[in-house]
């Protein structure tokens, strides 16, 4: 770098022409004495050479002074600053800048070979390093988006270069308003003359909120343009089992694939277990364009333990966070399904409608049925049971309903309720307001016969309850009573009438399920057996770890109840617990381990990245909106602009007190010469200048 003097107001320097009023006032105001004759010419021409010096000397001497003391008085305004020459990379005490490197999974995306976030980690070490043009910092401040670093502060490249090479992209979503200011209050902190934050990012919408006004101050911002138009970007959406996990039974997972893709392509869809075994694996096509795309992967028979898996997906176009989906599944011995009747009206359990939900039940293979009375269901422990069915009660007593709100309270319960047919239950409206699933109508009357309008299919075994089925259509409706869903409630099933049928709501993480209108078929009482299982197929006990609690993205905080140790696929130790709540925060997506002092594993943890993180839409729009607000330059080709940018953002050491010091001692300097010159003048006769 080549030592230099630049000025923060130019303009001002205009004013230094001022400096040429004393020479022109001097050559305009020279004495022309008239030239006389007269006898002594000898002693005169030698008295006239002596002092004719002297006042060539004294009257130079003001001139000047004058015309420098107009001349530094504009410099002194213009506001000089001092750079000086380094050598190449040599650090300057005078300049500390902060880089905000952007670390969300978005900077995974590849162009040309290197991914974005390669990109940033070069910018950041040549930033600190220095070069021939750009000069090499003193102090040096390291953020993250994502909070996984910073601010640290380092004095020196060597430690803050290190620092820059160990960092890696994180699954978590990030906020660059926040850091920014982070890495801007770093700086207010360190004494340099010149700060500067360097933002490294690929300005994707999720993590470039800019807040209004000036975010960091009177400190420079330069914003580094890095990443690319987005193109495209496919990954895994979501994974969830269709139907319950049952050990020794296999299971059906569905894996959801949503983005959009530039070209057609193939990929395989695969689920691998955490000891790399591949459980399942099917080749799909994906077509040009945005879209969402199912796949079903059959999984074998499930252990009697926790499985760890994580679906993949083998495309080129999906960032290397979004290509993958990490779950629990927690394998349960059996389903615990408790059917209470009233066994005063059904005392034959063959002519209780329970007997066909029994019976449905166990030829599934995984339910453990048990049926019960009203007062036994009163006096028994839900702790275990996974399910309850009310099979068409006649009365449901207050006792009855503290029951089973105390059951919903419980994660991952599902409630079934099926109130008599053509009959309004007492107590049913205020158990349906407790719940929250909503309130009764009033009882009306159907004519003609109601048939089935809609069947949401979101729900995979009910999809099958459409308006073709027989066991519905026609559906001949003599008394009912509807139901209004609360809200937050979702209507699967509902008549023409628009009346719903079956409504669904999820209290805390629990499931309620109740047919809302009591209706009578033609053919006699609803079958509600085939109804039963599909809806205990939603049931999230024994489903993936999402619906356990056991899945977190990336960057959230985990509460572990043991010691241990969190460990990666590697066995590398990344966070010691201490339990009763310790807290650990893992930042990449991937399975681990919760392992005891013995090395057992205590836990299985499932990361995910944020779905913010690896978001491709773009923020194009930034250089127009954000860049020229305070200190605020965006740079959409570093290399070409960064160098001019800094020579005018880097002002180097200020110069103007030297000047203004260097200015008085000229007008101190010009007041005793002039006094001089006067008192001169005094002192000498008057003569007239004679020529010989």
């Amino acid at each position: 770098m080549v030592a230099s003097i630049s000025f923060a107001a130019p303009l001002v320097l205009l004013a230094a022409l001022a400096a040429l009023a004393p020479v022109a006032l001097h050559l305009l105001g020279r004495a022309r004495a008239p030239r006389l004759e007269f006898a002594a010419m000898r002693f005169v021409r030698r008295a006239s050479a002596r002092t004719s010096r002297r006042r060539r000397i004294e009257n130079l001497a003001l001139l000047l002074l004058r015309a420098g003391l107009m001349a530094l008085l504009p410099v002194a305004l213009a506001l000089p600053f001092y750079r000086s020459g380094r050598p190449s990379g040599a650090a300057d005490d005078g300049l500390a800048v902060a880089l905000v490197i952007d670390d969300t999974g978005s900077m995974s995306q590849k162009t040309d070979g290197q991914t974005a976030f390669e990109r940033a980690r070069l910018w950041g070490l040549r930033l600190v390093r220095g070069s021939q043009e750009l000069p090499a910092p003193g102090h040096v401040a390291v953020v993250t988006v994502t909070g996984t670093r910073g601010p640290r502060v380092f004095s020196g490249a060597g430690s803050a270069a290190e620092a820059i090479r160990s960092l890696e992209p994180a699954d978590a979503e990030g906020r660059l308003g926040p850091a920014v200011q982070a890495a801007a209050q770093a700086l207010d902190e360190l004494p340099a003359a010149d700060k500067v934050v360097y933002v490294l990012t690929d300005f994707q919408e999720a993590t470039f909120e800019w807040p209004d006004g000036q975010i960091a101050g009177e400190t420079p911002v330069v914003l580094l343009e890095l990443g690319d138009t987005g193109g495209s970007n496919m990954g895994i959406g979501g994974v969830r089992p269709i139907g319950p996990a049952i050990a020794g039974k296999p299971l059906t997972i569905r894996v959801e694939l949503a983005g959009r893709l530039s070209e057609p392509a193939g990929s395989a869809v695969q689920a691998i277990s955490d000891d790399g075994q591949v459980l399942a694996s099917q080749q799909v096509y994906l077509d040009r364009g945005p879209l969402r795309h199912a796949v079903d992967l059959s999984l074998p028979p499930l252990p009697d333990r926790d499985l760890a898996i994580r679906a993949e997906l083998s495309l080129s176009d999906a960032l290397p966070s979004d290509n993958r989906r990490c779950t629990v599944l927690h394998a349960a011995a059996s389903l615990k399904v408790m059917i209470v009747t009233d066994e005063a009206r059904y005392g034959d359990w063959q002519d209780d409608p329970g007997f066909f939900v029994a019976a449905a039940l166990r030829a599934a293979g995984w339910f453990e049925v048990q049926r019960v009375a009203v007062e036994e269901f009163l006096n028994s422990d839900l702790e275990a049971v996974h399910a309850v069915y009310l099979a068409e009660l006649t009365d449901i007593s207050d006792p009855l309903t503290k029951k089973l709100t105390a059951f919903t309270e419980q994660d991952n319960r599902t409630l079934v309720i099926f109130p008599s047919i053509g009959e309004a239950v007492p107590g049913y409206a205020e158990l349906l307001g407790r719940l929250g699933v909503g309130r009764v109508g009033e009882a009306v009357q159907s004519e003609p016969a109601a048939r089935v309008a809609e069947a949401r299919t979101s729900d995979v075994l009910l999809a099958n309850l459409s308006d073709d089925m027989t066991t519905y259509n026609p559906l001949a409706a003599s008394d009912y009573v509807p139901i209004e869903p609360a809200s937050g409630a979702t209507t699967l099933i509902s008549l023409e009438g628009g009346a719903p049928l079956l409504v669904r709501s999820r209290p805390g993480k629990s499931t309620v399920y109740t047919f809302a209108t009591t209706a009578r078929p033609a053919t006699g009482s609803l079958p509600m057996a085939p109804v039963f299982p599909a809806l205990l197929a939603e049931m999230p006990v024994g489903g993936l770890g999402d619906a356990q609690g056991g899945d977190r993205d990336a960057g959230e905080v985990w509460t572990i109840e043991e010691a241990g140790r969190v460990v990666d696929a590697e066995g590398k130790t990344l966070a010691e617990v201490g339990g009763e709540g310790g807290r650990a925060v893992l930042w990449r997506a991937g399975l681990y381990r919760v392992v005891g002092s013995d090395d057992a594993v205590r836990e299985h943890l499932a990361v995910n990245v944020s779905p913010r993180a690896t978001d491709l839409v773009r923020t194009d729009e930034v250089g127009p909106t954000v860049a020229g607000r305070g200190q605020v330059r965006y740079l959409a080709e570093p290399d070409r602009e960064l160098p001019e940018v800094l020579t005018e953002l880097s002002k180097g050491r200020p110069m103007w007190d030297y000047v203004l010091a260097v200015a008085l001692v000229a007008m101190l300097g010009e007041t005793f010469v002039a006094n001089l010159h006067r008192g001169g003048k005094r002192e000498r006769k008057p003569s007239a200048s004679v020529s010989a």
